[in-house]
């Protein structure tokens, strides 16, 4: 019933336990005096703790985060900007993949403790996304509302609980503008299923002739020789 990064944390801890119980053993069989192997370990404790300061700190990183629970194989977190998925939880460094091209990533353990991060499946593995829409003036907002709600229900990836809700909010220079936000138990399908309810909102819009507009600019030319630069001149003089 344990988690498994105690599990993992406990063994890692006992391995080191019998690699060094092992060694001491070793040395008094051969006849090693332990009073002048203290002696020693004690004088170079000194330079070996400068020397090797950022192994310990990611040795003692690793072990807390085993431990805590704050980092388990199987999590998908943000590194740099990147969605990656832990793969390998180690005593000095995090093994994690790159969800985007699937390349690998070793970050020492220390970082997760010196700098923020962002978990997907901390507590739980939900995602919370949103598609923005905007109408045209002449549309009806209980009906845009109503096929959103619609488009999102009839998705199979999109979860029924917590359920998708949609929102109108506010009136913009040339649209209504209407959220979509909805629930996924997976990061790595954002993209597709964002792009899935793009493509069935403009069909559906279109099948109910529901316009989605888009910026236009009138261009107005006039030439030396308008009647219209013309008569200006004219006035002027």
């Amino acid at each position: 019933e344990l988690e498994r990064g105690k599990i993992e944390a406990t063994l890692l801890l006992l391995r080191y336990f019998l690699i060094s119980l092992g060694i001491v053993i070793i040395l008094g069989a051969v006849g090693v005096n332990g009073t002048a192997v203290a002696a020693i370990t004690g004088g170079l404790s000194v330079g070996i703790g400068f020397g090797l300061q950022q192994v310990v700190s990611n040795f003692v990183s690793g072990i807390l985060l085993l431990f805590e629970g704050v980092l388990r194989p199987g999590d998908i977190v943000s590194v740099d900007g990147d969605t990656c998925l832990v793969t390998k939880l180690g005593i000095r460094a995090t093994t994690v993949v790159r969800t985007l091209d699937n390349s690998e990533k070793i970050i020492p353990n220390q970082k997760f403790f010196t700098s923020d991060l962002t978990t997907y499946t901390g507590s739980n593995r939900l995602v919370y996304c949103s598609v923005e829409i905007g109408v045209g003036y002449d549309s009806k907002s209980t009906e845009v509302i109503k096929l959103l709600l619609a488009i999102a229900e009839h998705h199979p990836q999109i979860l029924a609980d917590p359920a998708p809700v949609a929102f109108f909010v506010n009136f913009g220079e040339s649209c209504l503008n209407f959220e979509l936000k909805f629930w996924l138990d997976d990061i790595n399908i954002k993209k597709r299923v964002i792009s899935d309810l793009n493509c069935s909102i403009l069909e559906t819009f279109s099948e109910h002739q529901i316009s989605i507009p888009f910026p236009q600019r009138d261009l107005h030319l006039y030439g030396h020789g308008s009647p219209d630069v013309a008569a200006i001149h004219q006035n002027k003089l």
